[in-house]
């Protein structure tokens, strides 16, 4: 992706397109995705066990009652990730 952004952005005087030199490329992990899934209502907490089976790396937030966060990354079970999407009152999963 970086490197066709980088060949329409050299093309740019050629091709009239109106491209930003800033702009950016995001995507949504899978983990962000179930869980805002989960958060919104699209997805049930028993649809988890099978779309996200193994233990993979997260990164999430812990929002506490005092308005403080903590930082967490980890390798993230698909228990924890249940209990992380039922609870996303109190956390917001970032990666």
């Amino acid at each position: 992706m970086i490197d066709l952004k980088n060949r329409i952005l050299k093309n740019l005087k050629v091709i009239p397109l109106s491209i930003s030199d800033f702009s950016s490329v995001s995507f949504l992990t899978t983990d962000v995705t179930l869980y805002e899934s989960v958060k919104r209502g699209l997805l049930n907490v028993d649809d988890l066990v099978a779309l996200r089976p193994n233990p993979k790396s997260s990164q999430y937030v812990s929002l506490h009652p005092d308005r403080t966060t903590g930082f967490h990354e980890h390798v993230v079970g698909t228990a924890l990730f249940i209990h992380l999407c039922e609870s996303h009152e109190h956390y917001r999963i970032i990666f």
